[in-house]
């Protein structure tokens, strides 16, 4: 594998982030793993038995196009509730085109909401509420609520940017993604996009001064591909600026089909 220089500890701080909702997001996305199985027998439509709630067609949907269906229901659940993470997981069929043009209409996208905590003795903490959205009907599939005894001090403003996930997937494919996956198409097809507020090396808050102006930070697309041998390591990662479209590849995996 090889590293692509990037400003220290920039990489590290994204690992950060994602761990405080990882582990309600992986509960929630077994859901998603079972409707993906259920579909791939060719058994047709998928029942969780609760919670799922049939979507309106349109797709396949996008992070975007999705974050429409996932916002009302958690509006319903909080009327306070900020977004505070989404991800897409897909599978890129076994045929390995020269050029990628379309993202693959498979997989699901799971948002995560936070509103502050009601009941509580002294009026203190947060929840979080993790939604699956099915890409191919917009259908929810599942979800997760947790309790947490802070508030998560990050959120998203929005989901819908200049440059747009299924755009950022395109610049990952051609700045690492397509040569990675043709490699080994058979282990190299799963792909992951996450939405993510990073610091900016170097600035004010980075170097400490918490109420620094905003331009300490910057909106990342962060596109990732594994080998499922290696399931928890991603060989390639790239991150495209939201804003600029400007890529940094971080990470962009063996050319050749070792694990």
């Amino acid at each position: 594998m090889r590293d692509v220089p990037i400003a220290a500890g920039w990489a590290d701080r994204a690992g950060k982030m994602a761990w405080g909702l990882l582990a309600v997001q992986i509960g929630v996305a077994a859901l998603g793993v079972a409707y993906w199985r259920w579909e791939a027998a060719g058994n047709g439509s998928f029942e969780t038995g609760r919670g799922l709630q049939p979507g309106g067609g349109g797709g396949p949907f996008t992070i975007e196009t999705g974050y429409r269906v996932a916002e009302p229901i958690a509006r319903a659940w909080s009327p306070a509730a900020r977004l505070m993470a989404v991800s897409m997981q897909f599978d890129w069929p076994p045929d390995v085109a020269t050029t990628t043009t379309d993202v693959p209409p498979t997989g699901w996208m799971i948002y995560t909401f936070a509103a502050p905590q009601t009941g509580g003795a002294r009026g203190e903490g947060a929840r979080t509420l993790s939604l699956v959205i099915d890409r191919q009907r917009g259908g929810l599939l599942g979800q997760g609520e947790e309790g947490w005894a802070k508030s998560p001090a990050r959120s998203l403003s929005k989901a819908t940017y200049p440059i747009s996930s299924n755009t950022a997937i395109l610049a990952a494919e051609l700045t690492a993604g397509t040569a990675y996956r043709r490699a080994c198409p058979s282990f190299r097809h799963l792909t992951r996009v996450t939405l993510a507020t990073l610091l900016v090396p170097g600035s004010a808050r980075d170097r400490g001064t918490p109420d620094a102006p905003d331009s300490s930070e910057q909106v990342f697309w962060i596109v990732t591909y594994e080998d499922a041998r290696t399931p928890s390591r991603h060989d390639v990662e790239v991150r495209v600026n939201v804003v600029t479209g400007e890529t940094s590849p971080v990470l962009t995996g063996p050319d050749t089909c070792q694990s």
